[in-house]
């Protein structure tokens, strides 16, 4: 992990027993790697929630590798969502096709309110209770030579 050893200790001390990964898109445009999904497979503590039903998605793509890397993942993505479940004592829950509408709470997090963005479900909305809030949406690039680049928005 690139997890720094103070921040593992922070969660290993936090008592947090269920994280959900959120993305916007489907499960076949995930950009994790297939290693680094397999290796959430074969963590001691935790198992993995997927919804099946998020797992049948069409994948397209522009060229050949990228299809092949798609249907890797989604291949992955399956066996996570076929078990075994019940077990460990700690769930990592992968969720598709919502987006954030708002954060809800006082002077703490209480949940966050979701938009479907699902052919099946488009438009209604989901409701996470949670007590924290992280934001991992992408990486910011940096400026190259003769190419347009917004310095606000990192792109």
């Amino acid at each position: 992990s690139d997890l720094p050893d103070y921040a593992a200790a922070a969660i290993a001390a936090s008592g947090i027993r269920d994280v959900h990964i959120v993305g916007r898109r489907t499960a076949a445009d995930v950009k994790f790697t297939a290693a680094e999904l397999r290796e959430i497979g074969q963590l001691a503590e935790c198992e993995t929630v997927i919804d099946p039903a998020d797992l049948a998605v069409p994948v397209s793509a522009a060229d050949t590798r990228d299809r092949r890397l798609r249907e890797k993942n989604l291949a992955i993505l399956r066996g996570l969502a076929a078990g075994p479940h019940g077990g460990k004592p700690k769930r990592l829950h992968f969720r598709f096709n919502l987006t954030p509408v708002a954060i809800e709470g006082g002077d703490t997090v209480e949940a966050m309110l979701f938009r479907r963005t699902h052919p099946r479900d488009q438009g209604s909305q989901e409701r996470l209770c949670c007590g924290l809030v992280v934001a991992a949406i992408g990486y910011r690039a940096s400026p190259l030579d003769g190419i347009p680049f917004s310095a606000s928005r990192g792109l």
